[in-house]
């Protein structure tokens, strides 16, 4: 068994030096223990040989321990040693030396002045409360007010008496020695009071007496509450002597009881270490004051009165409906269905309090409330930004982020105005996609307001891609030039890049730059509209699901005839929506000339296969809503939502593989069914050669003669394929 020596400082002051925190007197006492001293041990031995009394004095131990690694300059800190655990991992860390260890330990001792939880006393009710003062009349009640004696008014004798001018000031012992027998005989007698208060039936045995008729709340008869003083109601949950973890706790529960008797309340006073509340009833003398204990719990003191008033029958809201009632109601449901509306949590909170209807505001924030408690505060959500993608960058090669903030006025404050990431596997996998993606961004719905950009490309079996994320205000010139130009940057690298959005003006301008990296007059990239969003706008000019189902079908064919094919048939129901979809991809009003550019819109004019047949922004809309929810969320609840999201589709798409691989494919399932049906539909072509050394064919290509589908001639088309470098 290991020995140990502990040094004792007492008496002095903690100053800070180079090696951290340290004493500037000497040891006051140093003696024996072992790896197995208990912490009880420990503060009986504090007690003897500081010659400090049990009764009178309370103690604070702290131990100075390094916390430097190993090999670095010692640097000490103190921890406060207050509970057994503490004491055993405290033990473990003492200094050792050639055949023994040291531990230091700092003590400090503050006198008790309150000593009535030492031993029971007649005044004591069960509960830990005491009786009030009963004055000399019979026939009046007296009740002390709680404004004004904020110590609650116990009747504490703290005058000075001959006993306590023997003691120096606090903290230090006492001028005449005491005997290791006096003092161990006090803590015996302390331990021996201790386990009598535990053993009478009336101290710590509950809110309820053993005997029912004693737990009866009829009041006592008039001439008898002189005497006998106020009945106390312990199955009152607000009845005095109550205690309640924290002041939350001891909130939410005065709250709750008003709700339920339908009466309001309003906040008298409330600090760190009391809190005052009163009926908003003007001669309702109902009051309750609560303090804070020495041990952090809150206690309730005074609350002598009932409440005199009646509920209002016609009251819609509640004065104690807060919003953060509002969120501790709602708190289990939230967890489970984050697409929680404000109409859901309205019917969640008349489940409870069926009589109350809060208002649409009160609703709305009370949601808020329960949202930060379950991903923290919205504000703090911005500060905890850059950590939290730090973090992911450290734990997954090849992330990258940005951020984007303003100096604040406020010293050492920054404002958030932007921030982009990517992760390491999407920017990996790029190269492997085809040279398309799609942009676009969602609204941020929570309580700040933004949008969520996006930028998505295509895998072989037409699977979407999460390219690059960023949070901005709204959609200009400035926010997507700065996400486009990070994306090119970090992201694509450079090629010609086909991108597919929306026909937002904001957008288009990105490719009139020549300083972002995508100006289309350089070729650095194709800007393409994305013809889902050209059949909507259509279908409000003609209301007609027929042509917009025509117009859908056409948009995307190979062959200028099919196409045409299409636009006349939408031509001979309404001319006016084929005007309207001439005009899509114009950049300047109708007043001014300007080609057609169907090049932005139909894919047979795309010239050069620019599209990869991807004709919409159906990768970056379905990204939209897989992130519904996550953008009702703080910032970094929408980071961690994008990030579970890949790394589950990641997983997942890696398992298909395995399987593909395992079936012994060469190509992605979509690719090799297509490859089997382009093979078996070239089987019926003709092919002539033309040319071995120019590697020149003709392909008489027989559309639906095999398969008897009925077409309108027998040969529709004869292509002649210049095939190079196959």
């Amino acid at each position: 068994m290991a020995r140990m020596f502990i040094n004792i400082y007492h008496g002095g002051d903690v100053i800070r030096t180079e090696s951290g925190e340290n004493y500037n007197i000497g040891a006051a006492c140093t003696f024996h223990a072992t790896e197995n001293t208990s912490f009880d041990e420990l503060r009986r031995q504090i007690h003897v040989h500081l010659q400090l009394l049990p009764s009178e004095y309370k103690l604070t131990i702290k131990a100075r321990l390094n916390t430097s690694p190993l090999g670095t300059p010692q640097l000490f800190k103190l921890f406060t040693v207050d509970h057994p655990q503490i004491w055993e991992m405290v033990i473990g860390n003492a200094t050792p030396m050639l055949k023994f260890s040291v531990l230091e330990l700092v003590v400090e001792s503050e006198r008790i002045t309150d000593q009535t939880n030492m031993q029971p006393e007649p005044g004591m009710i069960a509960g830990g409360s005491r009786r009030p003062t009963v004055p000399s009349s019979p026939h009046t009640d007296y009740y002390p007010d709680p404004t004004e004696d904020m110590d609650v008014g116990f009747e504490d004798d703290t005058s000075s008496s001959d006993e306590d001018m023997a003691h120096g000031e606090q903290g230090t012992p006492v001028d005449f020695p005491l005997t290791q027998e006096e003092i161990e005989n006090e803590i015996g007698v302390q331990e021996i009071l201790k386990e009598w208060r535990n053993s009478i039936p009336f101290v710590n045995r509950g809110m309820r007496h053993p005997c029912a008729d004693f737990n009866s709340q009829e009041p006592m008869p008039y001439k008898d509450r002189g005497f006998f003083g106020s009945t106390p109601i312990l199955d009152d949950p607000l009845s005095q002597g109550q205690r309640f973890q924290t002041k939350e706790h001891l909130v939410n529960a005065i709250s709750s009881f008003h709700l339920t008797d339908n009466r309001e309340i309003k906040l008298q006073n409330s600090s760190q270490s009391m809190y005052i509340v009163k009926c908003k009833t003007q001669n309702c003398e109902w009051r309750l004051y609560a303090k804070c204990t020495d041990s952090g719990d809150w206690v309730i003191a005074k609350n002598h009165y009932k409440h005199s008033c009646f509920g209002s029958a016609t009251r819609l809201d509640h004065h104690q409906m807060t919003a953060r009632m509002i969120a501790n109601i709602i708190a289990v449901s939230l967890r489970e269905n984050l697409e929680m509306t404000v109409k859901q949590v309205r019917a969640a909170v008349k489940s409870i309090h069926s009589t109350i209807e809060p208002s649409y505001n009160k609703l709305w924030r009370g949601r808020e409330v329960a949202i930060a408690d379950l991903f923290g505060s919205w504000e703090k959500a911005y500060e905890m930004l850059p950590p939290l993608l730090s973090a992911i960058q450290a734990s997954t090669l090849g992330t990258k982020f940005t951020i984007d903030s303003s100096i604040s006025p406020q010293f050492g404050v920054h404002i958030f105005q932007r921030a982009a990431w990517a992760y390491g596997p999407c920017i990996a996998a790029w190269r492997h996609l085809r040279p398309v993606i799609s942009i676009d961004a969602g609204h941020l719905s929570g309580r700040y307001k933004g949008k969520l950009y996006m930028a998505c490309g295509y895998d072989a079996e037409q699977h979407v891609l999460p390219l690059a994320f960023a949070i901005m205000g709204e959609e200009t010139l400035e926010n997507w030039g700065w996400f486009m130009s990070w994306l090119r940057t970090e992201v694509v690298g450079e090629g010609r890049i086909c991108v597919i959005s929306d026909a937002h003006a904001a957008i288009r301008s990105v490719f009139e730059q020549p300083e972002l990296g995508w100006f289309e007059e350089r070729g650095e990239a194709v800007h393409r509209l994305c013809s889902q969003h050209i059949a909507q706008n259509m279908f409000r000019v003609c209301k007609d699901e027929g042509l917009k189902d025509i117009f859908k079908g056409c948009v995307g064919k190979m062959k200028p005839w099919r196409w045409a094919e299409g636009m006349k048939r939408i031509e001979d129901v309404d001319p006016n929506v084929v005007d309207f979809i001439m005009k899509q991809g114009k950049r300047h009003p109708p007043s001014v000339e300007e080609p057609l550019k169907l090049h932005k819109w139909a894919q047979c004019h795309d010239g050069g296969l620019n599209r990869w047949g991807i004709m919409t922004t159906n990768g970056s809309e379905s990204m939209n809503s897989v992130f519904r929810v996550a953008r009702q969320l703080p910032v970094t609840a929408i980071v961690e939502a994008t990030w579970y999201k890949c790394v589950q589709w990641f997983g997942e798409r890696r398992g298909i593989a395995a399987s593909w691989e395992a079936q012994g494919l060469d190509f992605s399932m979509k690719i090799t069914q297509l490859l089997q049906h382009r093979g078996g539909k070239g089987r019926t072509h003709d092919v002539i050669v033309l040319g071995v050394l120019q590697r020149t064919f003709e392909v008489i290509v027989r559309d639906g003669i095999l398969f008897g589908v009925g077409y309108f001639q027998f040969f529709q088309l004869i292509e002649i394929f210049l095939i190079t470098d196959m």
